[in-house]
């Protein structure tokens, strides 16, 4: 029997290491670049047990693909879509880095200003904010809608 360990949603299996807010963006809001990195890998249970606090994704398999987008949310709050700037391989058990484009997206009410000004006083703090990723698109355009469906 072989047991395949799927990427459990990548549920804080993502890590921002930097982004950068270039620009005003021609389709509105702010130009929005980050570099990412996606963790897929597996340590040995003593590691675990000293650094609970790392997410784990381990999957034995991995996915290359010509380009994945996202629609990313904080406190059920639209903030900004993004895409890769190249192509995407999460090999596996493994960290993969993932370059991402898109734009912040204006806030007209006073929940999404205040849920991107919380973002923006945490990161100022040192401090981190929670934020929701739904798959928007995944390439290629063949098969999008069959990997990224809202369940």
């Amino acid at each position: 029997m072989v047991t395949l360990k799927g990427f459990n949603g990548l549920k804080n299996g993502v890590l921002i290491n930097s982004f950068d807010l270039p620009s005003n963006d021609p389709a509105g809001g702010i130009h929005l670049t980050i570099d990412s990195e996606v963790i897929n890998v597996r340590f040995s249970a003593q590691f675990q047990r000293l650094f609970m606090s790392i997410p784990l994704q381990p999957s034995q398999i991995g996915i290359e693909l010509s380009s994945i987008a996202f629609n990313t949310y904080a406190n059920g709050v639209e903030i900004a879509p993004v895409s890769s700037i190249s192509s995407v391989t999460l090999a596996p058990l493994s960290t993969s880095s993932l370059g991402l484009a898109g734009r912040l997206i204006p806030q007209n009410s006073a929940e999404g200003l205040a849920t991107v000004s919380a973002i923006f006083n945490n990161y100022i703090h040192g401090m981190d904010s929670q934020v929701t990723v739904y798959g928007a698109s995944a390439g290629p355009s063949d098969v999008s809608d069959l990997l990224f469906q809202r369940y």
